[in-house]
């Protein structure tokens, strides 16, 4: 029986928020040790990613590092970003998960933003709303799953003159130290 108690605690911390799951596995010493949950220092992956463009299609661009030596509970993104800062907001992000070994010309994937879950031969796991005119910080939380990578994605409007713009996008996850988990 304390077998089977001890493999509920990870189960539980896999449905909850990264803070929350921390703060699950600090609530006593046993949970701590059985969960291991660490976080790692945030990781900058990109200073400046600016585009123009005068259409609406879905461009490529750029994957997500995420660890795999170990079990990651989730991915924390973070970055500022805005448009071209007046008239219409049009841009927006999208997170697509790929299956590992998956291979996609992306250069012919502009146009095929569908509706559903199903993208570029992947499936979206983050839609972001329209990106303000203003630079705002855009958080986002990611659950990986084994064998998949994750890729941004973008529009950035169609119309003419407008851009969007990420700055300081940072990587941090919370990693079970226990390779057992």
């Amino acid at each position: 029986m304390e077998h089977l108690l001890g493999d509920i605690p990870p189960l539980i911390a896999g449905y909850l928020p990264p803070q929350d799951a921390i703060n699950f596995s600090r609530t006593c010493r046993k949970l701590n040790s059985q969960l291991s949950l660490t976080v790692t220092h945030p990781r900058q992956i990109l200073t400046n990613f600016a585009k123009r463009d005068c259409n609406n299609d879905c461009h490529y661009g750029f994957q997500i590092p995420v660890i795999s030596q170990v079990s990651v509970h989730s991915i924390l993104i973070v970055m500022n970003w805005k448009d071209q800062g007046w008239g219409n907001r049009k841009g927006r992000v999208l997170v697509v998960a790929e299956r590992e070994n998956q291979t996609n010309d992306r250069a012919s994937l502009g146009q095929r933003l569908g509706q559903g879950q199903e993208f570029a031969g992947g499936r979206v796991v983050y839609a972001s709303g329209i990106a303000p005119h203003e630079s705002q910080r855009l958080q986002i939380i990611l659950k990986p799953r084994l064998k998949e990578s994750y890729h941004i994605w973008y529009v950035v409007g169609g119309g003419g003159a407008h851009s969007l713009a990420l700055f300081n996008v940072n990587v941090q996850a919370i990693v079970f130290d226990e390779p057992s988990r």
